[in-house]
């Protein structure tokens, strides 16, 4: 065995330690990343403290491609919840407004003002983000909900506002 093959051996065990640390739900992780990212997929994510939130805060403010592919990622994946969420009742629990906001806040540099508008039977009719703040605080107009509500024929809402991560 030479030198250089052992020290191959070596690399190899320790990757492999090193993603047996991680949970089958961060190497899923991981794995949606690759495509993003390449081979500096485990790196990032390891960097942003295995956190999405703070992965996709990241994206949001980067200029380079690969961050901004995964901003992209993450609009697509936003509205294709929305286009699906149009169709049917989903937000009769609180977990599900959750899930939908979290989708929506991750990563958000500043704070925002959101509106989720419903119907009776409570299906997404429309989803604003209203008033847009600085990375402290954000000014609401109670006049400007009210209109949108009524323009949307809206039977209930979900007002949301976010703190960002510094």
């Amino acid at each position: 065995m030479t030198a250089s093959s052992i020290s191959c051996a070596s690399c190899a065990s320790s990757a492999s330690s090193a993603s047996s640390d991680l949970s089958v739900r961060q190497q899923r992780i991981i794995d949606a990343l690759r495509p993003f990212f390449g081979a500096e997929a485990d790196a990032l994510y390891e960097a942003n403290g295995r956190s999405l939130q703070k992965l996709a805060y990241s994206a949001r403010q980067s200029t380079l491609p690969s961050f901004h592919r995964l901003a992209t990622g993450l609009a697509l994946a936003q509205e294709l919840l929305c286009e699906e969420l149009t169709t049917r009742p989903v937000f009769d629990s609180p977990t599900a407004v959750a899930d939908f906001l979290k989708l929506h806040f991750a990563g958000q540099p500043h704070e925002s003002f959101v509106i989720m508008y419903l119907d009776a039977q409570h299906k997404l009719i429309a989803f604003e983000e209203l008033f847009r703040g600085t990375l402290a605080q954000t000014s609401v107009y109670p006049r400007e909900v009210l209109k949108r509500a009524l323009h949307h024929d809206a039977g209930a809402m979900v007002i949301s506002h976010n703190h960002p991560l510094c």
